[in-house]
């Protein structure tokens, strides 16, 4: 669910700035802290910036910007799928009596 060398444009959301994080995955729990946030991204020397929900991907540039890192507020996982049913016993056909056939 990250995107590494991508970051968010615009970089901050109105009333964030840059704050330090020492993981992008505590970055983005800050993303998941702040009502509004919708993005986050990571820089390797530990700057952390969260983007608002419209914010648009672009490739990062400069010094250490393929080790950059961004993505969603949260990484879903999608759910295992659930177990197939269990096989229907084959079918037999029910015995007659003969006794109540009627001629």
């Amino acid at each position: 669910c990250i995107f590494p060398g991508i970051i968010y444009d615009p970089l901050n959301m109105e009333g964030q700035l840059r704050t330090y994080a020492p993981s992008w995955q505590l970055c983005q729990a800050r993303c998941f802290s702040i009502p509004g946030c919708a993005h986050f991204s990571f820089w390797p020397d530990g700057g952390c910036h969260v983007s608002p929900e419209g914010a648009q991907q672009a490739k990062a540039a400069g010094f250490g910007s393929e080790l950059m890192i961004s993505g969603p507020r949260e990484c879903y996982t999608a759910a295992a799928p659930p177990p197939p049913p269990a096989p229907l016993p084959p079918w037999v056909p029910p015995m007659i009596n003969p006794a109540l056939l009627i001629n």
